[in-house]
């Protein structure tokens, strides 16, 4: 489990890094060396659900 301690900086970077990697997860953990153009294409859409949702998605995985 990680810990962001008490530092409210902390919990921010914490909160961030959760929802980046929750936002691209499909492109992170759902896609493999073998995937086809088609199943990109499929897990796209999902995270362009998710920037839908949340816009700040992009800034938040720098």
């Amino acid at each position: 489990m990680m810990s962001a301690g008490d530092e409210p900086i902390n919990i921010g970077k914490v909160q961030c890094l959760h929802s980046a990697v929750t936002g691209y997860s499909p492109l992170i953990f759902e896609l493999d060396a073998n995937s086809s153009y088609t199943q990109l294409l499929d897990k796209c859409k999902t995270v362009w659900k998710e920037l839908q949702t949340n816009p700040e998605l992009p800034n938040q995985i720098v």
